[in-house]
This record gives C-alpha cells, structure tokens and sequence, in this order.
C-alpha cells in the first residue's frame, strides 16, 4: 500500500481522478459536516481538517466542451480528513510517500512502523 511513486498509468483511464495535496490543516466551514474519507467520522463545522480538491478530465466532446481539458477540467467533490487521520497523511506525505486520500491511514501508519521497525510501546507516554 505504501509507495514513494504516484503512478496513474496502470488505472483505467475513465477511473482515473487527480487530488491536490493540502498543505495544512483548514477549519471546516461548508454548511453541513463530512465524514473522513479515512476513518469514517464526522467532521464538524468548525473542526480542523484536511480539504482534497479533486478533479478529472473531460471523457467527452460535451464534457470538454463545458469544463475545457487537463486532467483539472471537471471538478469533483471534495475528499477531507479528519484532523487525526490527516496527521498521519501530513507526516507520512512529509517522508517521501504518495498516499491517495482514500486511503485508510490508520492502516498506512501500521504499515509504516512494520517497514520501519517502529516499536510503539516503548514511546507510549502514560
């Protein structure tokens, strides 16, 4: 799951969706609150998150012809992390690896201290 690559060539092209990476935390405003694409909780109006803007190409003439092309043409909703989750994707992103925000970081974040031999327990405050 980890990987210092982003590599879309191996997708299916009509699955293929591009993301900007935030570079730090926003306070969430929109109307209503969003779950975390990571953990699944509920993200309040007001609570620190990340925001993923994320975009496609156009797959069609009409489409195209409305959004324009490149692969930021058609606007998608939106990917958020909550605060917790998006920790782990800021450090883990600061570190060399490219993660897709849909990514179940608690997983990543284990996977990590098994590469790196990691020993939670020993730095566990009480």
């Amino acid at each position: 799951m980890l990987s210092c690559e982003c590599d879309y060539d191996d997708y299916d092209n009509d699955a293929v969706w591009y993301y900007n990476v935030p570079e730090w935390f926003q306070v969430h405003l929109p109307t209503r609150r969003k779950r975390c694409k990571s953990c699944g909780k509920f993200i309040a109006i007001g609570d620190e998150c990340l925001e993923f803007e994320r975009s496609r190409d156009a797959r069609s003439e009409i489409e195209e012809r409305i959004y324009g092309s490149g692969w930021d043409a058609v606007p998608l909703a939106s990917y958020y992390h909550c605060k917790d989750c998006g920790e782990i994707y800021l450090n883990l992103s600061a570190i060399g690896y490219c993660i897709p925000p849909d990514t179940d970081m608690q997983k990543a974040l284990q996977e990590y201290h098994e590469l790196s031999g990691f020993k939670k327990d020993v730095y566990e405050v009480d």
